[in-house]
């Protein structure tokens, strides 16, 4: 809402030849100007006790940042189209977008920043670029995830959930053989008719694993191929009974 008056105008009065009688309504004057002008971004004539508190805060579009030694400043500047963005400038004259293009991130080339455990450096985390991607920061395990969602570069073990390459496969594994998982993996292993007829994947965290995780057997005189597939934890113990073939597929970290 718009004030009564204007205050430029008004800042002028009483003059000095105006009449003692007015007194009374400048001064009341004095005191709408006052409140309409605080009330845009503050309580009041609520309680005595919440008068002046904040409820809004009304920052004007700038096309220029400025910034002052010694001083942190929240500003708004005039951004792309109709858009205006809420920015900080530090005491160090650098601008860190809070709301960029009239949404809640960063600008154009610019770190989403932490403290680190002592409180004496920063931590750089996720970074804007010109092409839409966000990029982490090299305190972290880098990956690249495009504006549709899709990543790429992915270098960590996992990434929101997103499960890690495969590595080689390796075709050294034996029978009835105890092995260590170095990664997370999979065990494939097969048996033919003239092998076996029950084959078994037993894996936990026991030297030799006891527990039997998935197994395959054929009925008696008949002619077949077993195979099963079992998951292994990184850490844990693994080996297969029964096999003929057996194959090892850790994951690529």
């Amino acid at each position: 809402m718009a004030a009564s008056r204007d205050w430029a105008t008004f800042e002028g009065k009483p003059a000095g030849s105006d009449a003692i009688s007015s007194g009374d309504d400048e001064i009341r004057d004095t005191k709408v100007d006052i409140r309409e002008r605080m009330a845009v971004d503050h309580l009041w004539n609520q309680s005595v006790s919440a008068d002046g508190w904040h409820q809004f805060l009304h920052l004007p579009g700038t096309g220029v940042l400025t910034g002052q030694t010694g001083y942190g400043i929240l500003q708004c500047k005039t951004g792309v189209g109709t858009h205006v963005d809420l920015v900080y400038m530090s005491s160090t004259g650098s601008a860190g977008y809070i709301v960029w293009r009239g949404a809640l991130g960063v600008g154009n080339n610019s770190y989403i920043v932490s403290g680190n455990s002592a409180g004496t450096d920063s931590i750089n985390l996720i970074k804007s670029n010109t092409f839409g991607f966000i990029t982490m920061g090299t305190a972290i395990t880098p990956f690249v995830m495009a504006t549709t969602g899709v990543c790429s570069n992915l270098n960590a073990t996992y990434v929101a959930g997103v499960a890690p390459a495969f590595g080689a496969w390796d075709a050294t594994k034996s029978n009835n053989t105890v092995y260590l998982a170095a990664a997370d993996g999979f065990v494939l292993a097969y048996t033919t008719y003239a092998s076996a007829s029950h084959i078994t994947g037993l894996t936990d965290s026991s030297n030799p694993p006891t527990t039997t995780r998935t197994e395959a057997q054929a009925e008696a005189g008949n002619q077949y191929i077993l195979n099963i597939t079992m998951p292994v934890k990184k850490g844990d113990y693994w080996k297969v009974t029964g096999a003929s073939v057996v194959y090892w597929l850790p994951s690529s970290t």
